[in-house]
């Protein structure tokens, strides 16, 4: 999965469950109608300092047989959530806290995706345009597995025939 499919996965799972639009934060675009979410990938890192596995693909690359070698990496999404507006923002975001434990809730998610863990939920009220607007903001860690792959050299074949006196 690329980082793209992860985050609209995200995107399509936080707003079945909250009911709220949610959006990628710092797009250009006009703000939605308050409440809504902000979604932000601030980081990603390797779970495991070794792959789980490394498959292999015969596969043809201008009329040749190579190897496509694809290192099996569990890894590690970071993302930050904001609820913005509504009387009390902290109340969109407290459920997922519970819901996260209920494996059928994490649809769409699966299987491709889970949810590792979510952090505390933070109160961060904004000064906007002259005016104070509430905000809360927690962390979710999203696991899955990573397949990148690269072309790795292979052993010609070749036929041999011996031949008896």
């Amino acid at each position: 999965m690329t980082e793209d499919q992860i985050l609209e996965a995200l995107v399509k799972w936080l707003g079945s469950k909250t009911s709220l639009t949610v959006v990628q934060a710092y797009e250009n675009g006009d703000e939605p109608d308050l409440p809504y979410i902000t979604v932000a990938l601030l980081n990603m890192s390797d779970v495991r300092e070794n792959p789980s596995n490394i498959e292999y693909v015969n596969t043809v690359v201008s009329g040749e047989n190579v190897v496509l070698a694809k290192p099996v990496k569990e890894v590690e999404w970071h993302f930050s959530l904001q609820c913005h507006g509504g009387t009390q923002p902290l109340s969109y975001l407290r459920p997922l806290r519970s819901i996260i434990e209920l494996a059928q809730q994490q649809e769409p998610l699966f299987p491709g995706l889970t949810i590792h863990e979510l952090s505390q939920i933070r109160n961060v009220p904004e000064f906007v345009k002259e005016k104070w607007e509430k905000r809360a903001q927690m962390d979710v860690f999203l696991r899955g597995l990573t397949r990148d792959g690269a072309l790795i050299d292979v052993i010609e074949q070749h036929t041999i025939t011996v031949e008896t006196m």
